[in-house]
């Protein structure tokens, strides 16, 4: 059998280098294939998790809002600072079991505290949700990156130490570089840090 196969692949050698080519190329395709639906795979199930955050997050906010119904609080004068408040309250209650809505909210609050002149409030809210982007369950290191480039902001237009304010810069820099941030990420880490240094 040897020899029989031997000779007639000696005789019919452009026949079965063909044979060859074509199942090489066979075989790179299907694990092209494959490889392309994992991917694909991998993203639809990263947008379901984005969508259903989104979603938790927008039926957080809007119920956060329900102590200014009067229906529900008998308060008269409810300020955005009772409601941030409140907001922030439940965060830490409700949502411990969360992590990737509770970051997400945190970051909300921390930047309303910050356009309240919050500052300490803020900068508080700023390093949890940057710690729970973070997170091995969580992992969103640009979403960390976005909190770190503002924190660095507040450190620096509140008096805080300016080594803090440009090791965060420079840390949201760093992971947006790392991790695929886009031009316009990548120019605003450098913008942060140009503000902190300056």
């Amino acid at each position: 059998f040897a020899y029989r196969t031997s000779r007639l692949v000696r005789r019919r050698w452009p026949m079965f280098a063909a044979a060859g080519v074509v199942a090489l190329v066979i075989a790179g395709f299907t694990w092209q294939l494959r490889t392309e639906r994992d991917r694909a795979r991998a993203a639809e199930r990263e947008a379901r998790v984005q969508a259903t955050a989104a979603e938790q997050v927008s039926a957080f906010l809007v119920s956060v809002f329900d102590v200014s119904n009067p229906r529900l609080n008998h308060k008269r004068d409810v300020s955005a600072r009772d409601v941030l408040d409140e907001g922030a309250e439940r965060i830490q209650n409700e949502l411990r079991d969360q992590p990737r809505v509770k970051a997400k909210l945190l970051d909300t609050l921390a930047t309303a505290y910050r356009y309240l002149g919050e500052p300490a409030r803020s900068i508080d809210l700023f390093r949890q949700g940057i710690e729970l982007h973070l997170a091995p369950g969580v992992d969103e290191p640009l979403e960390a990156a976005d909190a770190l480039s503002q924190l660095a902001i507040s450190y620096a237009n509140n008096g805080y130490s300016r080594k803090d304010a440009e090791n965060a810069a420079r840390r949201a820099l760093e992971l947006r570089q790392r991790h695929g941030g886009t031009p316009l990420d990548i120019a605003d880490a450098y913008n942060s840090l140009g503000i902190v240094l300056n």
